[in-house]
């Protein structure tokens, strides 16, 4: 079945944050000014690269493997960032202040119980130590 298949492995979807930002970051006052500041969380260092992915952008990876046949194992990345890099943009976009704090797995599992809260930070966690894997192929790298 593979010589006929390839896969698309989506990164972290950027809409993750709309719908489960509360599980990462917490607003909270600016200490010395008193303005709202929205602090995200997050394990594995705050400046780690990681592979985000837009689902608006589905269609244009599902067309690259297309097009270059079976047996490719695709990472579907719209843009690889870091959570620095990631709030950052939040702050322009919002005008509301953030910042990224580095936490433990058992932190995370502890803020957000019954699974959702260590399996997030687990893939976080892994995805800043070891990447997502030498195998697969960013869409930058396939030619047809």
């Amino acid at each position: 079945m593979w010589k006929k298949s390839s896969l698309l492995n989506a990164g972290f979807y950027v809409t993750n944050m709309i719908k489960y930002g509360f599980l990462k970051g917490r607003m909270g006052k600016h200490e010395s000014e008193g303005k709202k500041k929205y602090v995200y969380k997050t394990p594995g260092s705050p400046g780690a690269k990681h592979p985000f992915f837009v689902p608006a952008d589905t269609g244009v990876f599902v067309e690259l493997l297309v097009k270059v046949g079976p047996g490719q194992d695709l990472l579907g990345v719209s843009e690889m960032a870091s959570y620095e890099d990631y709030m950052r943009e939040w702050t322009r976009v919002t005008g509301v202040e953030s910042e990224v704090k580095e936490v433990s797995v058992e932190d995370e599992d502890k803020a957000s119980p019954g699974g959702i809260g260590r399996e997030a930070a687990e893939s976080t966690a892994s995805s800043a130590e070891f990447g997502w894997g030498k195998e697969l192929v960013l869409p930058t790298d396939v030619s047809y």
